[in-house]
């Protein structure tokens, strides 16, 4: 079974039947694939961290650009500047 925990809020993200759970500080909410809320007590989850989790669910692939930006020895986060080479 898959649990990715959310690298920013701590929240856990976990398969559950064709769902995704997500459990923060102690409250429950099942989410669709898209991140969409169908049942329980927490209303938002981060839709990306759903993507990964959800069973048989198409995975994004890396653009382009991120991969041009890794190749470079650049951070994703900080897509603005490009890695100096001097």
């Amino acid at each position: 079974m898959l649990v990715l925990t959310h690298p920013m809020t701590g929240d856990r993200y976990t398969a559950d039947g064709g769902l995704v759970k997500v459990e923060r500080n102690g409250k429950i909410g099942y989410f669709g694939p898209d991140g969409a809320h169908v049942r329980g007590e927490l209303l938002s989850a981060d839709p990306l961290m759903c993507v990964w989790v959800a069973p048989g669910y198409a995975k994004p692939a890396p653009t382009s650009d991120s991969l041009k930006l890794l190749s470079m020895g650049g951070n994703i986060a900080n897509s603005k500047e490009a890695p100096s080479h001097e």
